[in-house]
């Protein structure tokens, strides 16, 4: 048996609210400056989609919301919006690249956040599965919520399953440094920014490569570290510090995203261990 042998074989499509819904304009008002996309990828991650679109359509980066993030290895469809604002013209009505291609829905009043996700659908392909392997799937299902009175009590039955969070939802400790928002909790501003864009990992990659191994060679000394990574969106937080600003402007200058990503996998992290 085989789950998930291609991205094909995993697909998962964001529900939105009806509130949502409901807040659609077919054209842009004053009181709807957001343009409104479904965006469809394709082995792609939502953070890399973003910058894609942001680059595609001449936009910053911050210009550019997703309610949620949506699995790297998989054909996802979500919910973006871009400030309007941040625009040179009207939005088009499709924007496409090469493994992603958005959709226009209309205009909404404030940019995508996880407040308009009502659920996730997912569909998974399993190949050669033969009946013996889908008993014995069956079976297993029915130990997860043992259905005997006397296991469950008057709170109804027992439930076997724990549901934790995979390892994906860390990658601000792919490091294996230490958390940046138990720095947070602490009030070290300092060590939750170098935790999260001054820490090398052995994975990193491209712009994030450059970026960590540049602030770990040269931390404190903002203007030779900025000479040595490129154009990138945690970029603006160094340069406050170059200004002669302090740690705790420095990391609200990150992204947002990176502010919060890193919080909730504290969150899933305390999750698992409790």
């Amino acid at each position: 048996m085989t789950i998930r042998r291609t991205p094909e074989d995993f697909r998962v499509e964001e529900l939105v609210t009806s509130a949502f819904r409901a807040s659609l304009l077919p054209e842009r008002a004053p009181s709807h400056p957001f343009a409104a996309y479904m965006l469809e990828k394709v082995s792609l991650a939502t953070p890399d989609a973003i910058g894609f679109i942001a680059r595609e359509m001449r936009v910053p980066r911050t210009a550019v919301s997703a309610a949620g993030l949506k699995d790297r290895h998989a054909i996802t469809t979500q919910t973006v919006t871009i400030d309007t604002a941040a625009l040179r013209g009207p939005p088009p009505r499709t924007v496409e690249g090469e493994d992603w291609r958005m959709t226009g829905l209309g205009f909404v009043p404030r940019a995508a956040g996880y407040e308009i996700i009502a659920a996730n659908r997912f569909t998974l392909v399993v190949r050669s599965l033969d009946k013996r392997a889908a008993d014995e799937m069956v079976r297993r299902a029915s130990v997860l919520a043992d259905p005997r009175p006397e296991r469950g009590g008057a709170n109804g039955p027992t439930i076997l399953f724990v549901n934790y969070f995979g390892d994906q939802r860390f990658g601000s400790n792919r490091h294996g440094e230490g958390w940046a928002a138990r720095a947070l909790v602490e009030g070290d501003f300092e060590t939750a920014l170098k935790l999260l864009i001054g820490t090398p990992a052995r994975k990193d990659s491209g712009p994030t490569r450059a970026l960590t191994r540049a602030l770990a060679n040269h931390w404190g000394d903002w203007n030779a570290a900025l000479a040595a990574f490129g154009r990138m969106p945690e970029r603006s937080a160094i340069e406050t510090l170059a200004r002669g600003g302090d740690f705790k402007d420095a990391f609200s200058a990150l992204p947002k995203f990176t502010q919060e990503i890193c919080v909730e996998a504290f969150q899933s992290h305390l999750w698992n261990a409790i």
